[in-house]
C-alpha cells in the first residue's frame, strides 16, 4: 500500500470516528467540528483538515448525510424595502 493510500485510509478512519461521536453526542456535524474532533483521535494531534473531508470521496459520501446545515447569514443591503418599512419610518 502506498503512502498516499495509507494517509487516505487514516483520514477516513479518523473522520468516521469523529462523525460517529458527534452524532452520538448530538453535536453539530460540520466541517469545522469534524476537524476539531479528529484532533482528539489523531496520535499526532493534527486531525484532518476540512478540505480533506471535501477531497476524500469516501469520507465526503459518509459525511454528507450527517451534515448539520447552518442558516446563511444575512448580507448587508439584501433587504428589499416594503410599504410597511416606509410606514414604520414615517412614524419616527
Amino acid at each position: 500500500m502506498s503512502s498516499y493510500e495509507e494517509k487516505k485510509k487514516h483520514s477516513f478512519e479518523l473522520g468516521v470516528k469523529a462523525i460517529n461521536l458527534l452524532v452520538k453526542e448530538g453535536a453539530a456535524v460540520l466541517y469545522r467540528t469534524v476537524f476539531d474532533k479528529t484532533k482528539e483521535f489523531d496520535p499526532e494531534g493534527k486531525g484532518i483538515h476540512p478540505n480533506t473531508i471535501r477531497k476524500n470521496k469516501e469520507l465526503q459520501s459518509y459525511f454528507l448525510p450527517y451534515i448539520t446545515a447552518k442558516a446563511p447569514k444575512p448580507r448587508y443591503g439584501s433587504h428589499i424595502a416594503t410599504e410597511n418599512d416606509f410606514d414604520a419610518f414615517n412614524q419616527i
